[in-house]
């Protein structure tokens, strides 16, 4: 079956993105295309692969010298971001909203969560894991 989705991990972790990446690898309707730890490699990638999904560290949003978000909306508008965070802190969670991300997500989160966040934003619409969404709701 040809591989749909194409999707970029963006974390400065390596275990974490290496976890994440194995995850996404085993699904027949996703593609990895590429892996990254910083905010300027991301960009690199995104304008090289062209990815549908980007999973993206919080803290690359917050240490980045630019605003990743707009670089990666202004490379390409119809990239979905979802915001990954060790924090379920309401503030993050809007900014990340506020700024064109169209998911948020614990690092924490089931891999079920993961497949229905990658479904959702696919279509178009918000994901917030369960346990981000208690909180906010």
């Amino acid at each position: 079956m040809i591989k749909s989705v194409k999707i970029i991990v963006a974390d400065k972790h390596e275990a974490f993105r290496t976890r994440m990446c194995t995850l996404l690898d085993r699904h027949e309707s996703f593609e990895l295309i590429s892996e990254v730890e910083g905010d300027k490699e991301l960009l690199l990638e995104i304008e090289k692969r062209l990815p549908d999904i980007i999973f993206i560290d919080h803290d690359l949003i917050t240490e980045s010298e630019d605003d990743i978000l707009y670089g990666i909306k202004k490379i390409n508008g119809n990239i979905k971001i979802i915001v990954l965070s060790l924090y379920a802190d309401p503030a993050i969670v809007h900014d990340s909203i506020e700024k064109g991300s169209f998911g948020f997500m614990l690092k924490k989160t089931s891999y079920q969560e993961v497949l229905q966040a990658i479904d959702t934003v696919s279509q178009g619409n918000v994901f917030l894991c369960k346990e981000t969404a208690k909180i906010l709701f």
